[in-house]
């Protein structure tokens, strides 16, 4: 009995280790084995939560917003006024929150693997990063306030060292940690140099302009705006020192900056990472729509007891929902048209990267313009109807050109950045393109038709957003049409002698038909005379 118990144990034993090493992937069985020694795990889910934490803080800040209290007696010129800081500082927290998520995916394109200490240093960078949009909230409120500033230079500033910190440390375990890529470049240490570099730049701006707002704020403020453009300021400063030691000393670039100038800023950034924070963009916007709607327009027992009925109770709302259908429908086509390009896109360069979070900040935008559609409907006081449907449009206009320019810059480089059937003379390049400029053109249409405002109502413009899936259907069926058809009549202009031996054909198998007709005809006859004769 003992030996049965013991040979079930260690069946059970090798059944246990057989799945274990059946979960992993053939390829990646050397790494298992040697990883399980180290305790080093992959890095694919950390990327992938950190991406969840980038998407939520950098579209969370659309609240404060969405929930200002909109006075409909007042006009929304004046409201805008009243928005316009709280709407700087989204758009400047989200860039924030962006090129920390671009750091990110820089640190970790050279790290495979990871231990303890690379997931601890992730989750203090996510904690920074977390902190940043009440940093920003607190400059909106308290701009003159050297506290303020301080506070918001130093959580850029930790992000940027703690992102530092991780590539130093990889680098230090380079054969456990760093991607085969990396550790087989002969280039390695300059490479370590230019990601040090680019993940210092932010923070050596807030240093600067928190030293400066110590004598003038709004100096200080002017260099924060930098941080928008961090990246193309480095890239053209790297130019011009080289330009000016040519000019002066006639010597060679540096070896570190002529490594950052032409290959960090061209270096490709993973597709899967961008999708992953668009994608997280997407969800929480289309998310957040329905929090107004469960906050303000659930009907309380004492509206149903006056209503009479639930019924009637809900009836009062009707257009609230009407703009919730057509907003949650717009953010799910501009997804629709996002995924489309994405999906034709083999890597993703940097300037594509800044068109992408443009997209997506005025994407962002869309729990206000939901607001604005469910409350202005009928409104004559400061034609805040027609201000409303405009905002709509700007916001549709400037996410969808984005896009389109997005493709665009792919398109300069056709065969390192897109999909060979999406590139000039692809079969879904055509497609591609009208399915890109349907928002951009209606937006500006629909823009333009509001200063005849007795043309346009709120009502009209959520049906015809309501209605953008026909349009996109339609486009898909008129280009499958005209793809067969155009595909009938290259076949003819290749082919044409084979049309006319087919029309031969038929011509000859008419004569032929005519023939046994008449043979039929004097087989009749004979057949007669025969008769007669008889």
């Amino acid at each position: 009995m003992a030996s049965n118990s013991d040979e079930h144990a260690s069946d059970h034993e090798v059944d246990s280790e057989a799945d274990d090493i059946e979960t992993v992937p053939p390829d990646n069985i050397q790494f298992a084995r040697q990883d399980s020694s180290h305790s080093l795990t992959g890095s694919s889910r950390l990327q992938a939560y950190s991406d969840a934490i980038f998407s939520i803080i950098a579209t969370v800040m659309i609240l404060p917003i969405a929930h200002h209290e909109i006075s409909e007696h007042k006009s929304l010129y004046d409201t805008f006024g009243e928005l316009l800081p709280q709407l700087v500082v989204y758009l400047m927290s989200f860039f924030a929150v962006s090129a920390a998520w671009a750091g990110h995916v820089w640190v970790f394109q050279t790290i495979a693997r990871t231990d303890d200490v690379i997931v601890l240093l992730n989750l203090f960078i996510l904690m920074v990063v977390t902190f940043l949009p009440f940093s920003f909230t607190l400059l909106g409120l308290f701009p003159t306030y050297i506290l303020a500033i301080g506070i918001c230079c130093l959580c850029i500033t930790f992000v940027g060292v703690l992102q530092t910190f991780a590539v130093w440390y990889a680098f230090r375990q380079e054969d456990r940690i760093l991607t085969q890529e990396t550790i087989s470049d002969p280039e390695k240490n300059k490479r370590k140099s230019a990601l040090y570099q680019v993940l210092l730049t932010n923070p050596i701006i807030c240093i600067v302009a928190l030293l400066v707002a110590l004598i003038d704020s709004s100096v200080g403020h002017f260099l924060l705006l930098l941080l928008l453009f961090g990246q193309p300021l480095r890239k053209y400063t790297i130019a011009l020192y080289n330009k000016c030691k040519h000019a002066c000393c006639g010597g060679a670039n540096l070896p570190n900056i002529q490594y950052i100038s032409n290959k960090i800023l061209e270096e490709k950034i993973s597709m899967e990472r961008v999708e992953a924070f668009s994608d997280g963009v997407f969800a929480i916007v289309a998310t957040l729509i329905i929090l107004d709607i469960c906050e303000d327009n659930i009907p309380s027992q004492e509206a149903v007891k006056s209503e009479g009925s639930l019924e009637k109770a809900l009836g009062k709302d009707w257009t609230v929902y009407l703009a919730y259908t057509s907003t949650f429908i717009t953010v799910g086509i501009l997804w629709f048209v996002h995924h489309s390009v994405c999906h034709f896109l083999v890597e993703c360069n940097r300037l594509m990267t800044a068109f992408n979070t443009v997209s997506l900040a005025f994407i962002g935008g869309a729990p206000l313009a939901f607001k604005l559609t469910s409350m202005f409907e009928d409104s004559d006081y400061g034609n805040n109807e027609r201000i409303a449907i405009q905002f709509n449009c700007v916001i549709l206009f400037i996410a969808s050109i984005c896009q389109l320019m997005m493709f665009i810059t792919a398109l300069r480089k056709p065969h390192h950045l897109v999909h060979p059937s999406a590139g000039y003379h692809g079969s879904e390049h055509a497609y591609l393109i009208a399915k890109l400029c349907v928002y951009p053109v209606i937006s500006l249409f629909i823009y333009c038709l509001c200063f005849r405002s007795d043309l346009l109502s709120i009502y009209a413009f959520n049906l015809m957003q309501i209605g953008m899936p026909a349009l996109f259907l339609f486009l898909r069926l008129t280009f499958y049409v005209g793809r067969k058809l155009h595909q009938i009549g290259s076949f003819k202009r290749m082919c044409p002698s084979r049309w006319l031996c087919n029309s031969n054909r038929s011509s000859c198998s008419s004569n032929r038909s005519a023939c046994c007709s008449n043979r039929s005809a004097c087989s009749t006859n004979r057949s007669a005379c025969s008769n007669t004769r008889t």
